[in-house]
């Protein structure tokens, strides 16, 4: 009579487990399909790194552009501001020069008599004339500072896509159109 733990045994293996590998034999092997598969996917590879490449070198371009234009408007701005705070502090000068002229040109001792009736010139703000109400030297300050912080940020903009351009450069260089032998050295079904 058998054991019943005889029965749920599996039989022996026919080879013995292990890490060789048996002798494998074949016909004729055409590895041209490979070589025109690899060959295809390798074109198709590259076009898609070439396109993505160019892609994000135009974004990266059209930000540079974007930059270049807010330095450029930055400067205007900055230029226009300076200009108006330049012209309100020395108009305020030169109504300053003429009173002192007026002044010195008076007799020694003013005669308090005549004192209302004597005429000087407008001085009424060290930032020129108003403009919309507010003093055009102001304005010019106020034009001049967001100038220059539109310059920033123009510059800022432009070393970001400068540094873009160099880590795509660094990174993802264009590949050759030519497959390159390491493509080669990919595993492929069949072994060659």
């Amino acid at each position: 009579m058998t054991q019943p733990s005889d029965r749920r045994r599996p039989p022996p293996p026919a080879f013995p487990p292990g890490p060789g590998i048996r002798d494998q034999s074949a016909g004729y092997i055409l590895n041209a399909d490979r070589d025109a598969y690899l060959d295809q996917s390798y074109r198709q590879y590259v076009h898609t790194v070439v396109q993505q490449r160019r892609s994000f070198l135009r974004d990266v371009a059209a930000t540079r552009t974007r930059a270049r234009g807010l330095v450029g408007v930055g400067f205007t701005m900055f230029l226009v501001g300076f200009g108006a705070f330049a012209y309100g502090v020395l108009r305020f000068l030169a109504d300053g020069a003429q009173a002192l002229e007026q002044v010195s040109s008076a007799p020694t001792y003013p005669d308090f008599t005549t004192f209302p009736d004597t005429t000087f010139p407008d001085m009424t703000t060290p930032f020129g004339p108003p403009v919309l109400g507010v003093p055009l030297g102001l304005l010019g300050w106020g034009l001049a500072a967001l100038g220059v912080l539109v310059m920033i940020v123009g510059a800022v903009l432009h070393v970001v896509a400068t540094a873009k351009r160099h880590r795509v450069d660094r990174e993802h260089p264009e590949p050759s159109p030519v497959r390159p032998p390491w493509w080669d050295a990919t595993p492929a079904s069949g072994g060659r």
